[in-house]
């Protein structure tokens, strides 16, 4: 018999994702997801790099309801099946700091990680970026 996907290791029931922030990888995925199904626009903003923020700020005001309504569709068709799993992790190292600062001392850390993404067993796996910024892990190449 065929392994469903919600069996299958690292599966994240669509019912269990919260609003986890930022300060992970995972919980920056998580935080997206979540937004993306409760239709949080602005938390969905969070998630994204200052560019792409900006754009989906002000879909929020008046006069642009049709957008918004168009741009939620398009994130919500993402989330339709009954989770997602993460198939695989790379990451990409580098220094990172803070007003010139080494927050590590010169060690690298993860600046940059791509995680494949499945939402049905046997099915496409999609990478998903995610860049560290200074107000956290956010969501890359969505636009």
């Amino acid at each position: 018999a065929p392994q469903k996907l919600s069996e299958m290791e690292g599966f994240m029931a669509k019912e269990s994702w919260s609003n986890a922030g930022f300060d992970t990888p995972e919980a920056t995925v998580q935080t997206f997801f979540w937004a993306i199904r409760e239709g949080d626009l602005a938390r969905i903003a969070e998630c994204m790099p200052a560019r792409d923020r900006q754009y989906l700020l002000r879909l929020i005001e008046e006069g642009h309801e049709q957008e918004r309504e168009k741009t939620l569709s398009e994130f919500q068709g993402l989330t339709q099946g009954s989770g997602f799993r993460i198939v695989n992790r790379a990451e990409e190292q580098g220094l990172v700091t803070r007003a010139g600062q080494s927050i590590t001392e010169g060690t690298p850390v993860p600046v940059r990680v791509t995680f494949g993404l499945q939402a049905a067993a046997g099915g496409a796996v999609i990478p998903l970026q995610l860049s560290r910024e200074r107000d956290g892990w956010k969501v890359k190449g969505v636009f």
